[in-house]
């Protein structure tokens, strides 16, 4: 299921032009989306979220992005 779901993604996040401008990348393990790296606007986390739910097979959908270029990372950073 993970690699359909993968190219899936790939395709509705290329076309969904209310999440430009961003930076992303995603890994898909055991139905589950995990969607990280920085957008422009709040609201688009939770849209993120919403757009991989939507997929077929998608059993959950973590968005653990940065909005803006200088916001706090939302996750570990290894120094």
């Amino acid at each position: 299921y993970d690699a359909g779901i993968a190219a899936a993604l790939r395709e509705r996040l290329k076309a969904a032009a209310a999440l430009k401008p961003s930076s992303l990348w995603f890994t898909v393990q055991g139905r589950v989306v995990y969607l990280e790296g920085c957008v422009a606007r709040a609201e688009q986390g939770p849209a993120l979220e919403a757009l991989a739910r939507g997929l077929p097979d998608v059993q959950q959908a973590v968005a653990l992005v940065r909005v803006g270029q200088g916001a706090t990372l939302p996750y570990r950073r290894l120094k």
